[in-house]
């Protein structure tokens, strides 16, 4: 019987976070990313007990939590065990990663490897000064029954959910292309100023559009205003893809 206090930490998250936090295309990827690797580490308490005996006769060699008297000649040793809490307990620390692959919405492949390393080596019983350490494998298979949050939005708010096949089947051919259209609409306008209005929702994808425009187009000013200008000016300030933003426009004027 074991208990743990275990830190779990999204590898691919840290990542996503340090790296692409500017960029709208990544976050994109993270959001569906498919694979994910997880790693974790900890310490416990762990309850055993242990009985260590020759493979072919069962004589008796050593044990934890067990009754034996060595004045009887070891006859009775192994056969009784204490109660369980008197086992020993030791500390344990933890280690391991898990990996889960999304095969679809509601179903989640997992696998696992748990390393448990101890100071001593009472687990096994052995009459040696080294640590003891197991190794635990497991696998398997996340179902999840209900409906997932988009689809409950959809019937919540009786909207029929946005599919691309339903748009081709009727002969309408979603356009892409909308960096490309954006870098064409700056080289042929050539503009000196961009005003960009964002919400939350919209931030991520204005900085994308920026961050896709040649350098050597980039002849203009940024104004961003909106309601995440307003709230989180901290945030656009330290782009250096904005100029300016809604509460500077008055310095400005």
């Amino acid at each position: 019987m074991e208990f743990d206090i275990n830190f779990i930490i999204n590898i691919f998250s840290l990542f996503d976070r340090k790296v692409n936090s500017k960029n709208y295309q990544s976050k994109a990827f993270a959001k569906n990313r498919r694979l994910n690797f997880l790693a974790k580490a900890g310490v416990g308490l762990n309850m055993f007990r242990t009985l260590r005996q020759e493979l072919k006769t069962e004589q008796f060699i050593n044990s934890y939590s067990y009754q034996w008297l060595s004045e009887n000649d070891f006859q009775d040793a192994g056969k009784f065990h204490n109660e369980w809490h008197e086992n020993v307990v030791e500390k344990t620390f933890v280690l391991g990663f898990i990996t889960n692959y999304k095969v679809s919405k509601n179903v989640i492949l997992d696998f696992s490897v748990t390393g448990r390393i101890r100071g001593n080596d009472k687990w096994d019983a052995k009459l040696s000064n080294k640590a003891d350490m197991f190794i635990f494998y497991s696998s398997g298979t996340t179902i999840n029954l209900g409906k997932n949050a988009n689809q409950e939005r959809v019937d919540n708010r009786n909207a029929p959910a946005f599919s691309t096949k339903e748009l081709t089947d009727k002969g309408v051919k979603p356009k892409w292309g909308i960096k490309e259209d954006f870098i064409k609409k700056i080289q042929e306008f050539n503009p000196d100023l961009i005003l960009g209005s964002v919400l939350e929702s919209t931030y991520y994808l204005a900085m994308m559009l920026l961050e896709s425009v040649p350098i050597k187009d980039r002849k203009y000013k940024t104004l961003f205003g909106g309601v995440f200008a307003t709230f989180a000016a901290e945030k656009i300030i330290k782009s250096d893809l904005v100029d300016l933003f809604n509460k500077e426009v008055k310095e400005l004027v």
